[in-house]
């Protein structure tokens, strides 16, 4: 019985591993997300940045006033300052498109506009934590 006991611990300790060591919700003055554990994160003005542990990837996320614009128009503008490529639609209200910075690697931004708000995520190469950051978005 003590072993079988045991047995099921340690399996609930395999899978609640990841959920506990995953995140620390955190606070930015107009978004909140679930921060991975090792992540460097800093907030400038309207923009918070974070930095995978390994620096393998990096995410921006920019709320800020869409000025009257449509989401169609504000991308168009992005797409113009950052020589992007062709935006396409999300299907769910917004636009992506690709850019590649002066360091040479290649980026994908997402725009979405709400209540004369947009919000632009910014990835640059890839981590595992990418999608839950993403999920806990809020």
């Amino acid at each position: 019985m003590k072993k079988k006991l045991a047995f099921i611990l340690v399996c609930l300790l395999i899978v609640m591993a990841p959920a506990v060591s995953f995140a620390t919700v955190k606070n930015f003055a107009n978004l909140s997300i679930d921060v991975p554990e090792g992540w460097q994160t800093t907030e400038n003005g309207s923009v918070v940045a974070l930095i995978a542990p390994d620096s393998s990837a990096s995410m921006s996320i920019v709320v800020d006033s869409a000025q009257g614009l449509s989401v169609k128009e504000l991308t168009d503008i992005f797409v113009a300052q950052m020589k992007g490529s062709t935006p396409e639609s999300t299907g769910d209200g917004g636009f992506a498109f690709t850019f590649t910075p002066p360091n040479g690697v290649e980026s994908h931004s997402v725009v979405y506009v709400e209540d004369n708000q947009y919000v632009m995520i910014t990835m640059t190469g890839y981590h595992p934590d990418m999608d839950k950051i993403l999920d806990s978005l809020q």
